[in-house]
Parts: C-alpha cells; structure tokens; sequence
C-alpha cells in the first residue's frame, strides 16, 4: 500500500520486498517515512487502549518525547532506525502479504477514514 502522495525515496520499494523475504513470518512491512521536510513521520504505533489515549490526550509524550512510558503510543522514544516488531504500521507505505490477507480478509471497508490500517493489524496479529 502507498499513498498517492508519496515520494519513494533510495529505492524503498525494491528494499522494503528484500527485507520482507528475508522475514517470512511478517505479515506486515513498512519503513521509515520522511515529512516533506525530511522530518521523521510516526508511521508506526501501539494499538489505542484507555491508557494509550490517556496518555495522548495528556501531551505528556510531547514534554518527555525519550520517555517510554509517556510516548507509548506514537512510540516517540525511537527514532525508527533500527528494525523491529510493532503493533500496528501506518497504511501510508506498507507492505502486506497475500497469504495474510488470504488469512483475515481485506480491510475493514467501514472505516471511513483512518483507524482501518490499525485495524486490520490487529486482526493480523490476532491471527498470529
């Protein structure tokens, strides 16, 4: 999945599929996404829960962006240098296999905007 708007930089396409291969047990890739302005874009991120809303809604992760605890969600501790597992990747550039989607569907076509990509996931990782 990539947005329309999207520039693909350094062939991100071609090393995100490498990466893939070499990580058969992902149902989901992505990458880290620059802002136009070459500024990191948050394009991965824990699944929403009270506490991760709370501490959202609080702008706490905003005064302690380094801290874990506070930043949870959006994950704002890590510069998304390195590869590892996460609860959910932005639909903003993403790669997803078939065999997953043969496995919990497509996504869920009543998300009118945003929320889908967490969703879908979830029910990823729900089915292991």
């Amino acid at each position: 999945m990539l947005n329309s708007d999207t520039i693909v930089l350094e062939n991100a396409i071609a090393k995100t599929v490498r990466f893939a291969d070499s990580h058969p047990d992902a149902a989901v890739v992505g990458c880290r996404v620059l802002n136009r302005d070459g500024t990191l874009q948050r394009s991965c991120f824990m699944h929403p829960s009270l506490a991760n809303g709370f501490l959202s809604a609080t702008y706490l992760y905003k005064m302690f962006p380094r801290n874990r605890f506070f930043g949870r969600q959006h994950m704002t501790w890590w510069d998304f240098d390195s590869a590892r597992e996460v609860e959910a990747v932005c639909g903003c550039f993403s790669l997803v296999r078939m065999s997953a989607i043969a496995k919990v569907g497509v996504m869920d076509e009543t998300y009118f905007v945003y929320g889908d990509d967490n969703d879908w996931c979830f029910r990823f990782r729900k089915a292991g």
